[in-house]
């Protein structure tokens, strides 16, 4: 993740976005759609288990460990080693159960790493990110997350519709489980929701029911629904996503909330900010500071609440004249307690050290950049 300066989400303006204008082929109000397997579809996809990255879909492996990776239901086997001061990752790619010579790679200094696998009669693509890797002379150890990039693709009504195995579980389903939920990718964005029964696909509204193993959709549309803007106040051209869930259904503010979705009670997937290169994503608070649920009302503009005014959450001491406060637990959270990040102000972190001013009244008594110490 690129440097984000906290001044970005600064000045705000009212974001009004027209949604995704597709092909005009008519749909039938009802069938199945085939779909095949789509090695790159999704290699750019913003996905539910990326955007919460520090819980969903972690890997540890090591050279004594006999853990794996997991990927289509299957633990991969997985190893690391280490040359001098080189970090290799082997993986399973052809599903024998080895780790041949040819199945070794070094980790690359952008600690990220795309690979091709088979596991039975299932083809994948997954790329492993944010990896850590530690060692000594005789022994290594890496860590990081695995997001999908593979899925499975067909078209209703002349767009284009992916589905993806967000979770790695090797079965698709339209439902939350304890491992997080699989997404669809919808025309040509890459802001992938979670795959829910009903969504916006083009002008229409669809059912949809997927089948476990990804092969086809069957799908009803869903004429005169009744539905609400949705507006939500950002920067200009800042907003990459906000993903809202329903009980059964999921929908992207950006791309659906001119246009409009279904009333009802929504809450927070997830969504991306950008300026230039970087991007942060935000989720949902949790506990006390829990963001609230959007109740979303026909024939009417939703103006949610989120987004500024922002404040900074932090944990400081004070000790021997000097305040003090863990660069690793410092988090912006917005008007919704939606939280941004994940934020690393430590030294190699993702995000510049903030300036910390201490007032007296109204007169500065201190104002320094944050250091490491």
């Amino acid at each position: 993740m690129r440097h984000f300066t906290v001044a970005a989400l600064g000045t705000m303006l009212l974001l009004a976005v027209s949604p995704a204008a597709w092909g005009a082929a008519k749909a039938e109000s009802g069938g199945t759609i085939e779909l095949t397997y789509d090695a790159g579809g999704a290699s750019k996809a913003m996905t539910p288990a990326w955007a919460i990255g520090y819980y969903n879909n972690r890997f540890s492996v090591g050279s004594s460990s006999s853990l794996g990776i997991r990927v289509a239901g299957t633990t991969v086997k997985t190893s690391a080693r280490v040359s001098g001061r080189t970090v290799y990752l082997g993986f399973d790619r052809n599903g024998d159960g080895t780790i041949s010579n040819t199945e070794w790679a070094s980790i690359p200094r952008t600690k990220t790493m795309l690979i091709s696998g088979k596991t039975g009669d299932q083809s994948y693509v997954i790329r492993l990110v944010d990896i850590v890797a530690r060692y000594n002379r005789t022994s290594a150890t890496c860590w990081g997350q695995v997001l999908i990039r593979s899925s499975m693709k067909g078209t209703l009504g002349g767009i284009p519709v992916r589905i993806l195995d967000d979770d790695m579980d090797g079965q698709f389903t339209q439902k939350v489980s304890a491992r997080g939920s699989d997404a669809i990718l919808i025309g040509g964005s890459n802001a992938a929701v979670p795959l829910r029964s009903m969504h916006r696909i083009g002008k229409n509204f669809y059912r949809l029911k997927v089948a476990s193993d990804g092969s086809s959709i069957d799908y009803e549309r869903v004429a005169d629904t009744a539905v609400g803007q949705v507006r939500a106040v950002f920067p200009a051209n800042t907003l990459q996503s906000l993903v809202l869930v329903g009980k059964d259904s999921a929908f992207d503010v950006r791309t659906d909330g001119l246009a409009g979705i279904p009333p009802g009670s929504y809450s927070l997937a997830y969504g991306v900010v950008s300026r230039s290169k970087a991007a942060l994503t935000f989720r949902s608070g949790t506990g006390l500071a829990a963001t609230p649920q959007y109740d979303i009302k026909d024939g009417m503009i939703n103006t949610l609440r989120i987004g500024k005014p922002f404040r900074l959450d932090f944990r400081a001491g004070y000790a021997k004249g000097k305040v003090r406060l863990s660069a690793s637990t410092v988090s912006i959270v917005g008007s919704g307690s939606e939280v941004y990040g994940p934020l690393d102000f430590t030294e190699g972190g993702n995000i510049r050290p903030p300036a910390v001013t201490m007032l007296n009244g109204r007169r500065v008594a201190s104002s320094t950049t944050m250091k490491y110490g």
